[in-house]
């Protein structure tokens, strides 16, 4: 509110389904592997608070937010903020602490959304709106939408993904038809 339906529509969070479906759409074209593990895609950094637990999360990991990763989800995500506080908020990611073996726990977790994101453009060479424009938007004869991206031009994953109300429809109803 007041939303006047003039202009693409923020749909916050709902940014995370689509962004796990363009996660799928990847895998289904063989692009990455949903069991592959996270650090195969970040063998160029050097990644704080690494341990076994670490090495062991998976891009589905991430994708269920089950990766084990220390984030606060509630109270108006605390970890979320802080993320967008680093220059690199995809170094602060891979470098959060692990509270929890992956695939163990639910934790509401944007920056591992964010982490996806970063995948994603490693897999295919494009960034998440680029992709999504070719993989899923165009299909769906969805012509406009914007997506803003982090310092380092890697795509928002954890939200922001702008629609018009229609389009976001069409998400659903895909959605809604497994499809």
């Amino acid at each position: 509110y007041p939303y006047t339906g003039r202009e693409p529509h923020n749909l916050a969070s709902v940014t995370k389904s689509v962004m796990t479906t363009l996660i799928a759409i990847a895998a289904a074209e063989g692009k990455l592997d949903l069991d592959q593990p996270m650090l195969d895609f970040f063998q160029d950094r050097v990644i704080a608070n690494l341990d076994d637990r670490k090495s062991r999360i998976t891009v589905r990991h991430l994708t269920g937010m089950s990766s084990g990763l220390d984030c606060v989800g509630e109270h108006d995500e605390p970890t979320l903020h802080a993320m967008e506080e680093r220059p690199d908020y995809i170094q602060f990611a891979l470098d959060l602490k692990m509270v929890a073996e992956p695939g163990t726990v639910f934790s509401y977790c944007s920056p591992g959304m964010h982490i996806l994101s970063a995948i994603l453009q490693k897999a295919t060479g494009k960034t998440a709106l680029t992709y999504a424009r070719e993989a899923l938007f165009a299909p769906l004869g969805i012509t406009e939408a914007h997506w803003p991206s982090d310092p380092q031009g890697v795509t928002r994953g954890w939200g922001d993904l702008r629609l018009y109300p229609a389009d976001a429809a069409k998400i659903g109803y895909l959605w809604l038809n497994h499809g």
